[in-house]
């Protein structure tokens, strides 16, 4: 996906960056939790390193995944997020809370690292019995230049999210699994109609 936004984005743009949902569920010993406790991987790639031989940023991008899903990672950032929890509890009020919460949210402050696409790696789907008859399927949420990835039997699937009304990011996607020789078919697209939701005001 980098080397795909790597053909788009204006030279501009120093680097482009990768943020990969990272479940730390096990890491803090709530194996049960699913994927309600999230953490993030951020993985930068500057465009000097996009142009390399696939080989050399997909090395990086496996050393960055190793060093930031480390158990001791995981528990420091859960540790500051129930430091923010813990304080949010202590304000009254909905609207106050939220204030609280624009002013404090560590994903808003001027240092906060933000990918320039997203991943999801949800991992080996177990369909059951009914694995053998199913053809293709996608996951989707939220999301602008977002992979949803899961794979099923020896096959990799992906749901490729964006909301803009425009096929220059999967056409690059495309160009790139092109260049590397990798097999892929095509679905879509299909519009996402996700209900919306909100907190009732207090």
């Amino acid at each position: 996906m980098a080397k795909a936004l790597d053909k788009l984005l204006p030279d501009k743009v120093a680097v482009i960056g990768g943020e990969i949902a990272h479940s730390i569920s096990a890491d803090i010993d709530l194996p049960n939790a699913h994927s309600d406790i999230l953490g993030h991987v951020h993985i930068d790639y500057t465009r000097k390193q996009l142009k390399m031989d696939m080989e050399k940023p997909g090395t990086m991008t496996r050393g960055q995944i190793i060093l930031q899903t480390d158990p001791s990672v995981s528990c420091h950032e859960f540790r500051k997020k129930l430091e923010l929890y813990e304080k949010i509890d202590g304000v009254q009020g909905l609207k106050t809370k939220r204030e609280y919460m624009k002013k404090y949210d560590p994903s808003l402050r001027k240092d906060a690292s933000h990918g320039t696409y997203y991943v999801n790696y949800t991992g080996q789907m177990d369909w059951g019995e009914v694995a053998d008859y199913i053809e293709s399927y996608v996951l989707i949420v939220e999301g602008h230049v977002m992979l949803e990835v899961t794979s099923a039997g020896d096959r990799i699937f992906v749901c490729f999210m964006q909301i803009i009304n425009k096929d220059k990011y999967i056409r690059a996607f495309c160009d790139v699994l092109d260049e590397l020789g990798i097999f892929y078919t095509v679905e879509g697209p299909y519009p996402k109609k996700l209900p919306k939701h909100a907190l009732p005001q207090q």
